[in-house]
């Protein structure tokens, strides 16, 4: 298999992490990355489809589906952490990542995608 964000070849074992020799240096990878984006993105369209639910705005006048989703993927984020023994994120770092998906046709992809990228990488996500 040849995976482009490698750029080479590459094995996968599952659950296991990817490895690809580039010269003297191995290149490490968690296979598990797309799954997790997948799950994310499928967590994420499960709650959009509630939007209508949530029609108010709260006392800050923010809409009621919006700190909704918000505090849901905090949820999600924060309940992939603790199977990384990690320490939880907060709220800001949520809305960081809610901010660099918005505006984009494919929201929720983004925001899936950024959602792992902050369980898989280490320290600030800012």
């Amino acid at each position: 298999m040849y995976d482009l964000y490698l750029r080479g070849p590459v094995v996968f074992e599952p659950g296991v992490l990817l490895r690809r020799r580039k010269g003297s240096r191995v290149c490490t990878h968690n296979v598990d990355r797309r799954a997790l984006i997948a799950r994310f993105a499928d967590e994420i369209s499960k709650v959009q489809q509630e939007r209508y639910l949530r029609g108010g705005v709260t006392d800050s006048g923010e809409l009621e589906w919006v700190v909704f989703e918000r505090e849901k993927l905090l949820d999600l984020v924060n309940a992939e952490l603790a199977k990384f023994s990690k320490s939880p994120v907060d709220m800001a770092a949520v809305m960081l990542i809610e901010n660099s998906a918005v505006g984009h046709i494919d929201y929720t992809q983004k925001l899936a995608i950024r959602a792992a990228e902050l369980v898989l990488s280490e320290g600030d996500p800012r």
